[in-house]
């Protein structure tokens, strides 16, 4: 995993294959679903889509006989995010529904899958449902104590803004953004807002 994380990402790939060798070779079949998910990620980040949906599928299998129904919401948010990667966006938003009706059911935190589901509306041009659903992804958020989180779909929708020709809206959540990403101490973020609130005052006329 800190391998995955770093970017190394063949080295990771020959971790985990290790790993489920040893896992398969005990028998421990939670352990093996848990490696199966965080070797598609590295699947998916490699953009090698079929091994990471095999290795998802046998996940969820296996999530079904141990009874994780959770799990298999999960993976199915996992399944989304790796065709968002593979540009069938009909496929992911199939998946995310599904994963956010079973992860919901659960009572489990939906505020990453709704900003999923944001970006990736806002990717393929669906403005006003991408709006939507970053909205839904800030009351999550908010319902779960996840304030970090805030600014960062604050972005997303500014970017909304820019695209529906809303300069004024645009620069209304650049600079929400920016305040919350100062106030968190987040650099970088916050330069990343400074930029979206530049382009919203030029998209506004000012010079």
């Amino acid at each position: 995993i800190v391998l995955h994380v770093i970017g190394r990402l063949d080295e990771a790939l020959a971790e985990f294959d290790v790993a489920l060798r040893v896992m398969r070779r005990h028998t421990d079949l939670l352990g093996v679903q848990r490696m199966l998910i965080n070797r598609a990620l590295v699947h998916s980040d490699r953009h090698a889509f079929a091994a990471a949906e095999r290795d998802l599928l046998e996940a969820q299998t296996l999530a079904q006989e141990l009874g994780r129904p959770l799990t298999i919401g999960l993976i199915a948010n996992n399944l989304g995010l790796m065709e968002t990667l593979r540009g069938d966006v009909p496929a992911a938003l199939r998946h995310l529904d599904r994963a956010e009706s079973i992860i919901g059911a659960r009572g489990a935190q939906l505020g990453t899958l709704h900003q999923d589901r944001a970006e990736l509306l806002l990717s393929v041009g669906l403005v006003a449902a991408a709006e939507a659903a970053a909205a839904h992804a800030i009351q999550a958020y908010r319902r779960e104590n996840r304030s970090l989180k805030v600014p960062e779909v604050q972005l997303l929708l500014a970017q909304a803004g820019l695209l529906a020709g809303n300069p004024a809206a645009a620069l209304r959540q650049a600079r929400a953004a920016m305040r919350r990403l100062r106030t968190q101490g987040r650099p970088e973020w916050t330069e990343l807002a400074r930029l979206s609130a530049l382009r919203a005052q030029r998209a506004g006329g000012e010079r």
